[in-house]
């Protein structure tokens, strides 16, 4: 198979139905493009309202749902779609659709051939276009991609993609070490960059940031900390499982 698009959610009645019908759009334009689109539900407490309504979109998509019996947090949702994806390639994004399918469009790879690569969206290269984001979120964003590119060198000794704080990720499911990525809620940008042992490729996107969409304080601190973590357990060679 091709390319599995992965979605992990929590309470997304409203957003995630929008995506769905904009992947469709998308589908129906570039019919060859993608094989399935897999939702995980990371157990949302909405009384299955989020399920319910992407079950409308089964007879319109090649639509498989996932679902976390309690809330595990994003990237325990990230890691069980990612098993449960048929296709080659994996194409992360996020419930909102800010960053969306069509960047697949322009990518300028063969990637029934390319291999040894991972395709990295970002928000700061001069060909991006962001929109809607508020000023302190903008310098947030800012300040914690450079925390995290350091982290990241401090890890690899090597060059950090642009920004891997940027819900858009390609890469083959086979190239990525799933087994050995650590953490459930926090700071999974980072621990899946540094398990795929392959070179990345930064690619710009069009971002809208969309209402809604909120990162608490104690979110931000949390991610800070887990990401120094990862960084240096990464560094020392210390190899752990999910966390749950």
């Amino acid at each position: 198979m091709g390319i599995s698009i992965v979605i992990p959610f929590f309470n997304e009645k409203d957003r995630l139905p929008r995506t769905l019908s904009e992947i469709e759009v998308f589908m129906q334009l570039h019919p060859k493009m993608i094989d399935e689109v897999v939702i995980v539900d990371d157990g949302s407490t909405d009384n299955g309202v989020a399920v319910e309504r992407a079950m409308r979109w089964m007879c319109r998509l090649p639509l498989k749902i996932v679902r976390l019996e309690y809330n595990s947090g994003k990237w325990a949702a990230v890691r069980e779609g990612i098993k449960e994806a048929k296709g080659d390639w994996i194409l992360l994004l996020d419930a909102d659709y800010a960053a969306r399918a069509d960047e697949l469009c322009f990518l300028g790879f063969d990637l029934k051939r390319s291999k040894g690569v991972a395709f990295f969206g970002s928000r700061f290269m001069k060909q991006s276009v962001v929109s809607g984001k508020s000023m302190l979120r903008t310098i947030v964003s800012k300040v914690y991609r450079v925390y995290v590119r350091l982290m990241y060198r401090y890890a690899t000794g090597n060059v950090a993609p642009n920004d891997l704080q940027c819900p858009w990720k390609l890469f083959r499911k086979s190239e990525l070490s799933l087994e050995n990525m650590s953490v459930n809620r926090w700071a999974g940008d980072i621990d899946l960059a540094l398990h795929l042992d392959v070179e990345s490729i930064d690619v710009p996107i069009v971002f809208t940031h969309q209402v809604g969409s909120k990162v608490k304080s104690s979110a931000i601190f949390n991610m800070g900390f887990q990401t120094v973590v990862i960084a240096y357990r990464f560094r020392k060679g210390v190899i752990r499982g999910p966390e749950y």
